[in-house]
């Protein structure tokens, strides 16, 4: 991924090491778990409500505005040569069928904190889709395949992976999954019975950073994940833009100005290095075009890559 550029590390240490997380780790996971399904706001802040207060990891996805776009396309293909990608939609298709290419509108996914290399406590995770979806058709299977249960008040289908799911409306559906403590905060929050993501929540100050009329955003708390060498990486928040190719915003806060410093010389120093490893992909634009700076603790990047170049990414 984008690489350990962002820990103050010498400079001849290797930039792409797949274990750490960065921000480029974190906006594919932002694009690889929304991918699967996506909801039914116009935008999808509308959805906030639904996410539990005290989430680690909220994203946000206007599928409706990034059909069109050739990025899009072009990063659903990629994305789907992960097998657990490939195994989300084809249960999507399935218990829902709901084409994850031609149905999604906007959604929302959040999930506890980030920890270890990156993933969610106990696989726990809140996702609200909306879209083109048959309801009907859907419930017939999700009886069939698996059984109903009542969770904080309401009526919920259970299949047969342990995921919960119940439709809000003709078009919105939401699916939770983890532990059972987990599944009932869940949907107490979805029934109104505790307090969303959208006011108060853990992550308001990363959100408020945010600019979530793009098309794809995300906000973590990345302070339980394995950290790079001699960095702390507290939160991120970053929004992508598909409108023409790919454009990046990001926010990212260290444990202290001086990490920052060290961030950017070490990405500097590596520059040249991390494009031509990125070259075998055809994506060293997000390297070449990248441009930090830094305020404080607080890490700022913005990069981008034009449509041109993001479908050549194969």
């Amino acid at each position: 991924a984008m690489g350990s550029f962002l820990a103050p590390s010498p400079p001849k240490e290797p930039l792409m090491r797949p274990h750490t997380p960065t921000l480029y780790a974190l906006a594919t996971l932002a694009i690889v778990t929304l991918a699967p399904a996506w909801a039914s706001a116009a935008n999808p802040t509308a959805l906030l409500k639904y996410a539990p207060k005290d989430s680690g990891v909220i994203a946000g996805f206007d599928g409706a505005a990034s059909r069109s776009s050739a990025s899009f396309k072009e990063g659903f293909k990629l994305i789907k040569r992960d097998s657990n990608v490939r195994k989300v939609v084809r249960t999507l298709k399935k218990e829902l069928d709901f084409d994850v290419s031609k149905d999604l509108d906007t959604g929302l996914f959040a999930a506890p904190a980030l920890s270890g290399t990156g993933r969610t406590a106990s696989r726990a995770f809140t996702l609200v889709v909306s879209g083109k979806i048959d309801r009907a058709a859907a419930e017939a299977r999700l009886a069939k395949n698996g059984e109903k249960s009542t969770i904080a008040g309401l009526s919920v289908f259970s299949t047969s992976k342990g995921a919960t799911v119940r439709f809000l409306d003709d078009n919105t559906v939401v699916i939770i999954a983890g532990k059972d403590a987990y599944k009932k905060g869940a949907w107490a929050t979805v029934a109104g019975k505790a307090k969303g993501a959208d006011s108060g929540a853990a992550l308001d100050d990363e959100l408020s950073r945010l600019d979530t009329s793009k098309h794809v955003w995300l906000a973590a708390n990345t302070r339980k994940l394995k950290q790079p060498s001699g960095s702390t990486l507290k939160n991120v928040a970053l929004a992508i833009d598909l409108s023409s190719g790919i454009k990046l915003a990001s926010t990212i806060v260290m444990g202290s100005a001086g990490e920052v410093t060290g961030a950017i010389g070490t990405f500097e120093d590596n520059r040249f290095k991390s494009s031509m490893l990125l070259a075998a992909f055809s994506a060293h634009p997000l390297i070449n075009n990248a441009n930090l700076s830094g305020s404080g603790s607080t890490l700022t990047l913005a990069t981008s890559m034009s449509e041109i170049g993001r479908a050549s990414c194969r």
